[in-house]
């Protein structure tokens, strides 16, 4: 990309694009250079979206009232919780680590937020498939825009700098995730997926595997590798312990044969895959999980056919495929029964990168709703003078806020626990807390997009305003790495291994100790929803029909109080400052989640719509006695 005299982006028409190849099982190649889909070579094309640079400086906070566009601000600068929490909790963070981040959130801000808009609206991922010596290859086609920003992240170290002789911490490049949610879902879910595999390989993978991909995983030097995590078929993606993909030792590795159905990034250079080896049983405990390199050891294209990319409601920037494998050639990297709980590890990471990207979508669209309704005028006057109004965008805030504080626990925990052996206890918290924060911040993230939309109106619906695409992206976190059902069951497990509440009990006690006395009366209410879900808790762990049944709506309640109790915390820096900023947002938070939310209903026996759900969703006659039916049987 280039910035003409007026600071308006242009493509260059003539530029080639780099195609991924994927090759059938004789391991040809094919051409390595296209034109844009769907144009001439020197066609003209499309200008991004003018910027304007300049309105947020190093050093200054983002005033939504004073600046005419969200787009080419800093997204770092502009972030005040995001800074404090940085300082508090990362060591020498001014000194080594802020520079790098402000010229990430300046990146993120320009580059990539117009790569997202150019390639969302122009230029989509292309599948073109080739026929050679009866042999079928495919390749994936993406802009030279998406091409160029994708390469500089990694460049950047949104990977690498965790893997470095001076590492920096997981919180840095955490911090780095959460940012590009805020200008690209699609860009991020590549960059999940690599951190993640990264991870898994840097911690668990035999020395041989990690000498040799590592490196290439986390280099800065422009040429690092992108990954992906094949572990969904057919049958569904939670029920990874019924893959039918299978493993048949040859050799020095293994050939795989199976279709992954829902594959991510179906260009990456390398794959982790569940496959069950000859002979293993059934069920998780017979998995494996194998490294599946693009390209082999000889440097001939492995055997991975792109049969078909997904036509997606959102993320569209990202090519998600279906693959199939045929002979093709893997390195073993965790044997049965290791296989299914190292990649439950990658994709926990996942889920973690998934947190963060709500967080980021969600401050996206509360930043641009409310700069528009401050320079928005209606009847006369600024619409952010309208009760109404302010009633919406405070609502948005409110959410962005508990999830940046779920968010900001679910970093903490990481780094408490990142060099535990998978069995260690001391990730039990870290388990729940991303199960709950997982679920709620997507839930937060779809309804902020929503009413930032309408907050906004009409313009928001049309491509000239980046609202309407991040209502498409954030349907897929809700159902990324597992949708509400699976974290509910996660949730379930660990409490049962807790023996209830106990490690949300215990901070609520250390809350308790030193809550200032202007939210003492907050912080008893809390307490209240407390022992409200101790009682629920306990009657969902005490049989598991009531499990199933109560088990969401648990989870939500659960993640609202915690939700609360890390606001409360955080109260009191503020206030140590000579701000009720944050506790403000608190107690709007409980009144808005936890007073208004009073039908929260735990008790045991069959609900109402479990006792008529066929005839519900049936059109069928249902017995008058029903409505006066004594509740739960």
């Amino acid at each position: 990309m280039r910035l003409n005299d007026e600071g308006k982006g242009q493509i260059d028409g003539s530029k080639v694009v780099r195609e991924v190849v994927h090759g059938g099982s004789d391991g040809k190649t094919v051409s390595t250079a296209h034109g844009f889909p769907g144009t001439r070579q020197n066609a003209s094309v499309p200008t991004v979206p003018r910027v304007h640079p300049g309105n947020v400086g190093r050093g200054m906070l983002m005033d939504l009232r004073n600046i005419a566009s969200v787009r080419g601000a800093n997204f770092f600068e502009a972030d005040i919780g995001l800074q404090d929490y940085l300082c508090d909790h990362v060591e020498s963070f001014e000194n080594k680590w802020k520079s790098t981040l402000s010229d990430f959130g300046a990146f993120v801000a320009n580059d990539v937020d117009q790569q997202a808009e150019y390639t969302d609206r122009y230029f989509r991922p292309k599948l073109e498939h080739r026929e050679d010596g009866g042999k079928y290859h495919s390749k994936v086609i993406y802009n030279k825009f998406w091409i160029d920003v994708s390469r500089e992240l990694y460049r950047r170290g949104i990977v690498g700098l965790n893997y470095t002789e001076h590492s920096a911490p997981y919180t840095v490049t955490f911090a780095m995730a959460y940012m590009l949610g805020q200008a690209d879902i699609s860009l991020h879910c590549p960059v999940a997926m690599t951190t993640a595999v990264t991870y898994v390989i840097d911690r668990f993978a035999p020395a041989p595997l990690r000498a040799k991909y590592l490196p290439k995983l986390a280099s800065m030097r422009g040429d690092a590798f992108t990954a992906g995590t094949w572990a969904t078929e057919r049958h569904g993606g939670s029920d990874i312990g019924a893959t039918t993909t299978e493993a048949r030792a040859e050799g020095d590795h293994f050939a795989l044969n199976g279709l992954k159905w829902f594959v991510s990034n179906a260009s990456s250079e390398l794959a982790i895959a569940t496959a069950r080896p000859s002979g293993a049983p059934g069920g998780s405990k017979g998995l494996g999980l194998y490294v599946v390199p693009a390209r082999w050891t000889d440097g001939s294209v492995n055997s991975i056919y792109v049969r078909k990319l997904k036509d997606k409601l959102g993320t569209c920037g990202i090519a998600t495929g279906e693959v199939e494998l045929a002979g093709t050639k893997a390195f073993e990297f965790a044997p049965p029964p290791h296989g299914f709980k190292v990649m439950m590890e990658a994709l926990e990471f996942s889920r973690i990168q998934n947190v963060l990207a709500s967080m980021g979508i969600q401050r996206r669209a509360f930043m641009e709703a409310a700069n528009y309704c401050y320079h928005r005028e209606a009847f006369g006057r600024r619409i952010t003078e309208y009760p109404m109004v302010q009633e919406q965008l405070t609502d948005i805030i409110v959410r962005v806020e508990a999830s940046l504080a779920l968010g900001f626990e679910v970093m903490r925990a990481f780094e408490a626990v990142k060099h535990e052996t998978l069995e260690s206890s001391k990730r039990a918290w870290l388990r729940l807390i991303t199960a709950l924060a997982k679920y709620q911040t997507a839930e937060h993230a779809n309804v902020v997009c929503r009413k930032a939309l309408e907050t906004m109106g009409g313009n928001a619906y049309t491509y000239d305003y980046c609202l309407s695409r991040l209502v498409r992206d954030a349907q897929v976190l809700s159902i990324w790495e597992g949708p509400a059902n699976i974290q509910a069951l996660e949730m379930i497990r660990i409490l049962a291994k807790f023996g209830g509440l106990a490690p949300i009990e215990d901070r609520a006690r250390c809350l308790l100790d030193r809550i200032p006395a202007e939210l003492r009366g907050t912080g008893e209410r809390l307490v209240l929803y407390l022992d409200k879900a101790k009682s629920a808790t306990k009657l969902v762990l005490s049989d598991l029909g009531e499990s199933e049944r109560h088990a969401r709506n648990l989870m939500d309640f659960l993640a609202d109080i915690v939700a609360a109790l890390l606001l409360l915390e955080e109260t009191g820096h503020e206030l140590a400052r000579g701000s009720a900023r944050k506790a403000i947002i608190a107690r709007l938070f409980i009144e808005s989640r936890l007073d208004r939310v009073h039908d929260r209903s735990f008790k045991p026996g069959r609900t109402l719509h479990e006792r008529t759900f066929d005839a519900l969703m049936n059109c069928q006659p249902v017995p008058i006695a029903e409505l006066t039916h004594g509740g739960p049987s």
